[in-house]
């Protein structure tokens, strides 16, 4: 996604992966102007083609939040921004869904939010606004959002980019409000460093994107290929270079190759927004949520870890390398997790890959099992059949009372 920048600040350096210095096509990173302008010409010359993202849409984020103990703003009539919106893939089909709402986005590529508006244009919107701005240009009249979105934003813009990104979030954010900040997270993309410091060398030099694009997934499936018969490490890194061979050229350029790349650690993130007056949610896709799957030992270990703790760690068992970030104002406090009565005002549905998957899948002769893996798979086929409508949880708990053996937990919901 677009974004703007100035002079790094030296303290976020350690992070900061840049062109490199002898590199004629890197900007100045000391002028304001230069970076700016080498990011704009970056996404005007190849579009980063933005599309929806589900985990950041008002009503998931709104669910999360419900589960973790706070209310959420009415995401049916709700204010939201988003940051970076590039050409309107993500925010146009919310403000199309949500016709009581109101939408605007930023972006700092003109051509971008020209693709955005036509097609808030075909499809006759009259909810949504849309701008090339800097963020650092933010009009100071907008108010304050419900849901602020920056997506694909804040590892990919210079320090001082990233402070203005927080400072906005908690000074538009209303009192209630929730934001959504997607960004590269270590330890896992320490792996994904190491093929971007050997190909970010290698077309150095190189001014027209396209051929940088080209000459770098060149260089990276020759890599991959020669690594992959090598021990050890190696065979697995000879993946981090196969990924960028076969990624799609606006992802190489605007990620791998990307002018300004900032992966964190969730606690350091989690410290700049507490500067910030914020405070860490939680993370918005519920399925990258670990299971208990690490052992016993390991389990009880975080099961008495406090929660940042235990994700950092987790962090490290699973080498992750993104996160979607949720932030609420550190005034308003946080619940208490997963309360069971949260539940009764929901609705369960199987997702799109659930519905498809049961549909080809071969039909399981489950009549008369009640165990717990006959009572699941029962439950995906009524819930699939029902697609895309979804059912209330209490009929759902219902459903699996009834139809769990006599002494099974599943029997006892209250249990």
């Amino acid at each position: 996604r677009s974004g703007a920048g100035r002079r790094r600040d030296a303290r976020h350096a350690a992070h900061d992966l840049v062109l490199t210095p002898n590199d004629p096509a890197a900007p100045d990173a000391t002028d304001r102007d230069s970076v700016t302008a080498s990011i704009k010409a970056s996404y005007e010359a190849i579009r980063y083609r933005s599309r929806p993202c589900p985990t950041s849409a008002p009503a998931r984020i709104a669910t999360i939040a419900r589960l973790m103990g706070l209310d959420a703003p009415d995401p049916s009539t709700a204010r939201v921004l988003e940051i970076g919106c590039g050409d309107g893939g993500n925010l146009v089909p919310m403000a199309a869904a949500a016709p009581q709402g109101r939408y605007v986005g930023i972006d700092l590529s003109p051509g971008a939010i020209a693709e955005a508006r036509a097609m808030a244009s075909d499809l006759a919107l009259s909810n949504v606004e849309l701008d090339a701005a800097d963020l650092r240009d933010l009009p100071s009249g907008l108010g304050n959002f419900d849901y602020i979105i920056a997506h694909g934003f804040y590892s990919w813009v210079p320090a001082d980019v990233r402070e203005v990104l927080l400072d906005t979030l908690r000074r538009c954010l209303s009192p209630d409000g929730i934001a959504f900040v997607s960004h590269n997270t270590m330890p896992g993309c320490a792996l994904r460093g190491i093929a971007w410091s050997l190909l970010r060398p290698h077309v150095a030099g190189i001014g027209d994107p396209a051929r940088r694009v080209s000459e770098a997934r060149s260089m990276a499936a020759l890599v991959a290929e020669a690594m992959a018969d090598q021990p050890g490490l190696a065979a697995m890194l000879a993946g981090e270079f196969r990924d960028v061979a076969e990624r799609h050229e606006f992802h190489v350029l605007h990620d791998d190759l990307a002018v300004v790349n900032h992966p964190v650690l969730l606690r350091e993130i989690v410290a700049e927004a507490d500067a910030h007056g914020l405070a860490w949610l939680a993370d918005a896709d519920v399925y990258r949520h670990p299971a208990p799957a690490y052992g016993e030992k390991m389990n009880a270990w975080l099961a008495a870890a406090d929660r940042l703790t235990r994700e950092h760690v987790i962090d490290h068992l699973r080498l992750r390398r993104y996160r979607e970030s949720l932030f609420v104002h550190r005034a308003k406090g946080l619940g208490t997790p997963l309360a069971g009565e949260r539940l009764a005002t929901m609705h369960v549905g199987a997702s799109n890959t659930t519905a498809e998957r049961h549909g080809s899948a071969p039909r399981w002769q489950a009549d008369g099992d009640r165990t717990s893996a006959g009572v699941q798979r029962m439950l995906l086929g009524r819930l699939a059949a029902v697609h895309p409508a979804s059912v209330p949880v209490q009929e759902v708990v219902s459903w699996i009372t009834s139809h769990s053996s006599a002494g099974s937990t599943l029997a006892a919901p209250a249990n």
